[in-house]
C-alpha cells in the first residue's frame, strides 16, 4: 500500500528551495497599485532591487563558474558537501590516475568502495592503480572482488588480464582473455591474446589471433601491420607468407597515408620476403627519411642497417624462443 504523504500545514506548498525567488516575485502581487500600475515611489525601489539582485546572481554565477571550471574542480566540490559520492570518488580518482598520481587515486578509489562495496568499476581501478604502484597482490584481491559481482563482464577479465601480464604470468593471462572474447568478441581482445601468444612463442596461434582480428574489422591498421610483421619476419618459415605480408603492409600503410614509420618499415620487411628486393629498398628509404623527420630516429636507424641487407638481396627473419643476437 503506497504510503500517505502529510499535507503541508500552511498553504504554501511550494518547493522549499525555491522557496526564495517565489517569494520575491509573489511579493509584487502585494505592492500598491495607481490605476493598475505601481506607485512611483515603489517603482523605483523595484527597480533598485532588481538591479541588486542581478548583481547578486552574477556574482553566484561566477563563483560557480569558478569552481566548476574543471572536471576535477567539479568533482572535488561534490565530494567536499557529500563525502560518500561514490561516482564522484572513483571519476577523480580516474582524472589523478591519469595523471600518474596513483597515490591519491588510491585514496578516492578506496573512499568509492567505502560507500558502495561492490562498485566494480571502482574495484578494478583501484587494482590498476595498486599494481602500477608495484602492490601485486593488493592489486590482485581487488580484482577478484571485481569478477566476483555478478554477471561477469568482459572488461574485468581483460583488465585483471593485463595485470596479470605484467606480472610475467602470461599462461593466465590468456586464460582470462579468453574467457573476455567469449563474453564480448572485439579486435583489441584478439590483438592482445595475439601479442600474448607471441611472447610466449607460440607464433601459430598468434597468426590465427591476427587473422580473426583482420577479419572482425578488415580496416585496422594496427592489426593489418601486426600481422604482415608476423609473416614476413616469423622464426617459423613454414607460417611465413611474403604475397600475403605484402597485401596487409600496404593495405595498413594505404590506411595511414603512408605517414607511420612503422608501419612503412613492415612493408620494406615484406616486400623482401616476397623477394621483391628493389622495392624493399626503396620502401626502407622512404622509412629512413619519415623515421627522421618525425622524431623516430631509432626506428630510422635500424631500417638503414635493414636497407644494406634488402640491397643484398636478404630478408630479414625473428630468432627463435631462447636465441640471441639475429638470423637472416
Amino acid at each position: 500500500m503506497n504510503p500517505v504523504l502529510n499535507p503541508p500545514k500552511s498553504s504554501d506548498a511550494r518547493p522549499r528551495g525555491l522557496s526564495f525567488i517565489a517569494s520575491s516575485f509573489l511579493a509584487l502581487t502585494d505592492m500598491p497599485r495607481t490605476n493598475g500600475r505601481l506607485s512611483p515611489g515603489w517603482a523605483g525601489l523595484l527597480r533598485v532591487a532588481a538591479i541588486a539582485l542581478v548583481l547578486a546572481l552574477c556574482r553566484l554565477t561566477i563563483k560557480r563558474a569558478q569552481v566548476f571550471s574543471t572536471p576535477e574542480a567539479l568533482l572535488r566540490d561534490s565530494i567536499a558537501k557529500n563525502p560518500a559520492a561514490w561516482a564522484a570518488q572513483n571519476d577523480l580518482g580516474c582524472i589523478l590516475a591519469q595523471r600518474q598520481n596513483f597515490a591519491e587515486a588510491i585514496e578516492h578509489f578506496t573512499a568509492s568502495l567505502q560507500s558502495k562495496h561492490d562498485y566494480r568499476e571502482a574495484h578494478l581501478n583501484l587494482g590498476q592503480a595498486l599494481a602500477m604502484e608495484g602492490r601485486s597482490r593488493e592489486a590482485e584481491e581487488q580484482f577478484l572482488a571485481a569478477l566476483d559481482i555478478k554477471p561477469p563482464t568482459a572488461d574485468a577479465h581483460k583488465r585483471f588480464a593485463r595485470a596479470l601480464a605484467m606480472r610475467g604470468r602470461h599462461q593466465e593471462a590468456l586464460n582470462h582473455l579468453r574467457v573476455a572474447l567469449s563474453f564480448q568478441p572485439e579486435i583489441q581482445t584478439h590483438l592482445d591474446l595475439a601479442g600474448l601468444c607471441y611472447q610466449t612463442g607460440d607464433f601459430g596461434r598468434a597468426l590465427v589471433y591476427l587473422r580473426q582480428a583482420a577479419l572482425f574489422k578488415p580496416d585496422a591498421p594496427e592489426a593489418l601491420n601486426n600481422l604482415a610483421w608476423l609473416l614476413a619476419t616469423c622464426s617459423d618459415g613454414n607460417l611465413r607468407n611474403g604475397a600475403e605480408a605484402v597485401r596487409c603492409a600496404k593495405r595498413a600503410c594505404l590506411l595511414t597515408s603512408f605517414k607511420h614509420p612503422a608501419m612503412v618499415a613492415t612493408l620494406a620487411a615484406a616486400y623482401a620476403e616476397a623477394g621483391r628486393f628493389p622495392a624493399a629498398g626503396a620502401t626502407a628509404e622512404m622509412e629512413v627519411k619519415l623515421g627522421t623527420a618525425s622524431g623516430h630516429t631509432q626506428l630510422a636507424t635500424v631500417s638503414q642497417q635493414l636497407l644494406t641487407l634488402y640491397r643484398a638481396g636478404r630478408a630479414w627473419h625473428e630468432l627463435p624462443p631462447g636465441s640471441s643476437g639475429s638470423r637472416l
